[in-house]
């Protein structure tokens, strides 16, 4: 089944669909022409499961009752003899049923399985990317850049006494507030750029084709937005901000954070300026 699945997973919706018809044609000829005594049973589930992992549900039901129906053709025309005329259809009905059973419960593991890999991606608080997704989408970026040749940023940003937000207002409050800062900071963001909490108060910003004169405007943009709203709700909060710009695609994730986490940590010891910007240029 793993096997399967894996092969299925290869097709497009439309090209598993038409894969799904031209087997159950197959199938339902070699059923005709080898008569009733070698059995094609299970390999009517072949289509159905192709169909319903990758066209999904309604796609995976109409192949379940095409299935039946070529499997009552193929007896039919095999001039098979039953003690009762009603006999075959009550075996297409059976059939129907087992196929659909196989397609609901395919689709319910294929529906489970999208749930817990976007769960293992979003940070459970905040609704956005966690750190794990920052990753991936990292490493994707990484290459498109080393692809392109463009600039690359890498945004590390850091609430600013967020613990006495803790200590003084409640944790309920520390939660909305990176619940807030979350949502707030997406909707100053590009379609193409990517946010993710880091955790605790950090988070993570990837700039796509940005240089660092894009980014300083873009950031500098983002605190003022961000400072402004914090204040309006009342919380002692402020933000520092580590700004790696790569004209040449860093080796690794890790390196570009490194690069804008070194930099927000030398913003948060500054006392005048909350922003770090720096050039990497190989």
């Amino acid at each position: 089944m793993k096997r399967l699945i894996k092969i299925a997973e290869g097709l497009s919706p439309a090209a598993s669909l038409a894969a799904g018809m031209f087997m159950l044609a197959l199938i339902g000829l070699l059923d005709y022409a080898t008569g009733s005594q070698i059995s094609f049973s299970v390999f009517f589930l072949i289509p159905v499961m192709t169909v319903t992992w990758q066209a999904g549900r309604k796609a995976g039901l109409a192949t379940c009752l095409l299935a039946s129906i070529v499997w009552l053709i193929a007896e039919e025309l095999g001039d098979r003899v039953y003690t009762n005329e009603l006999i075959p259809f009550w075996n297409a009905a059976v059939r129907l049923g087992f196929f659909v059973t196989v397609s609901l419960l395919l689709t319910r593991i294929r529906e489970t399985a999208a749930l817990e890999g976007e769960l293992a991606r979003t940070d459970s608080l905040t609704g956005i990317a966690n750190s794990r997704h920052f990753s991936e989408m990292g490493r994707l970026e990484i290459e498109k850049a080393r692809r392109s040749g463009k600039s690359l940023t890498s945004v590390y940003m850091d609430i600013d006494n967020f613990k006495r937000v803790n200590d003084t207002l409640g944790h309920s409050q520390g939660d909305e507030l990176l619940r807030f800062v979350a949502q707030e900071t997406a909707g100053q963001l590009r379609s193409t750029d990517v946010l993710a909490r880091l955790g605790g108060d950090e988070f993570a910003l990837l700039l796509v084709d940005t240089s660092q004169e894009q980014a300083r405007v873009i950031v500098e943009r983002l605190n003022r937005h961000l400072t402004e709203r914090i204040q309006d709700r009342g919380w002692p909060a402020g933000f520092s901000f580590g700004v790696a710009t790569f004209t040449s695609p860093p080796q690794s994730v890790d390196e570009m954070l490194r690069g804008a986490d070194l930099l927000m940590y030398q913003a948060k010891k500054s006392p005048d300026d909350r922003m770090f910007f720096k050039l990497f240029d190989s």
